[in-house]
């Protein structure tokens, strides 16, 4: 019956496509429009039909025992024919393993988000009592990472982020900025960093009297302060862990933690810096890239400084897909996502009418 319509419906149109300019009629005009129309009309009920036709090699029938092959085959076949191509070949493969360095990135089934002034120490303080028996890397950011980024200099957190810091292993500690390329900004972080009282971030005194390393084309380092010239901190972190060997206490970390309060930054690290390593290397250390929520300190009630600027390191940008995707993978909701994302526009807003009007 199948074949009887499609032959109707495919020849009928043909012959009053032909016999419709030689008679002028409407009616075969019409006839010629609609009949392929109705040809596709059993389509899916075919494609069904010919699925559930029993496999003849499994000697049962389409709920039997046999494992579809013959039915995919006859599926296929079907659907090659009525587009006119040829049966593509059913086959199986096992899908191989690659190497962590080719992967176009890496993802932690649980990325790690931080907020709050004590979140930063109070994290540190878990993982060295967790991981006592592993060697274990902290790499900071240092502008509202370390400090409150406000201009007058203060360390976030206060003294309970300055006990934690000078408990660490100077020799496990490192500074990534994007601060620029200039040898004054070596010394003026370093003389921030005195300030401050966090001189474990100096690393170890034969470390501290090294000369910027300019043989890596991303940062220039001195000691364990590493400053960026392009800004791509998971390639700065990546070849830190690579000299693991020259660097700091000469002995490999089996965990690299790195703190940021740009959720780009931070998202860059977490997913594209293991694969910036070579394969072995990738597979025995753990990254992270952490990410410093700024907004509890901003916008929570014990507000302890005032809301980000909209620079390059803003991590609520409104209308801009990649941020919205680095908020999912941490965790942030939709709906908190467009809470927070408004409350800094409308400071922003405020801030720039208060501006105008000086």
């Amino acid at each position: 019956m199948l074949n009887a319509w499609n032959f109707v419906m495919s020849a009928g149109g043909l012959v009053c496509f032909v016999l419709w300019p030689f008679s002028g009629s409407t009616y075969f005009e019409w006839m010629a429009a609609s009949l392929p129309f109705f040809y596709f009309v059993p389509f899916m009920y075919q494609v069904s039909h010919w699925y559930l036709i029993p496999d003849s090699g499994s000697g049962s029938g389409g709920g039997g025992g046999g494992d579809g092959s013959g039915n995919d085959e006859h599926l296929l076949a079907l659907v090659s024919t009525m587009l006119d191509h040829p049966t593509p070949q059913v086959s199986t493969t096992q899908v191989s393993t690659t190497p962590v360095s080719t992967m176009l990135n890496y993802h932690h089934p649980s990325p790690i988000v931080l907020s709050g002034e004590n979140g930063l120490s109070s994290f540190i303080s878990t993982i060295v009592k967790e991981k006592k028996n592993q060697v274990c890397w902290f790499i900071f950011d240092w502008d509202q990472t370390i400090t409150n980024g406000q201009g007058l200099l203060k360390l976030r957190g206060g003294n309970q982020t300055l006990d934690v810091l000078n408990s660490l292993n100077p020799n496990r500690c490192f500074v990534v900025t994007g601060a620029g390329d200039n040898i004054q900004k070596f010394h003026r972080l370093s003389i921030q960093m005195k300030i401050l009282k966090v001189h474990v971030l100096m690393g170890s005194k034969e470390n501290e009297e090294e000369e910027e390393d300019r043989e890596h084309r991303c940062y220039y380092r001195k000691g364990n302060i590493c400053i960026g010239t392009l800004g791509i901190k998971e390639k700065a972190v990546a070849d830190l862990i690579m000299q693991w060997k020259s660097i700091g206490d000469g002995i490999k970390p089996d965990c690299v933690y790195f703190f940021d309060d740009s959720i780009e930054n931070a998202y860059s690290v977490d997913t594209v810096t293991k694969t910036l390593l070579d394969a072995s290397l990738a597979d025995q250390v753990d990254v992270h890239g952490i990410w410093c929520d700024l907004f509890e300190e901003e916008f929570g009630n014990k507000k302890t400084k005032n809301p980000s600027v909209e620079d390059d390191d803003f991590s609520y940008k409104k209308n801009d897909l990649k941020n919205q995707g680095w908020l999912d993978y941490y965790g942030i909701s939709r709906e908190e996502q467009i809470k927070r994302i408004e409350m800094y526009a409308t400071y922003h807003q405020q801030m720039r009418t208060k501006n105008k009007k000086k």
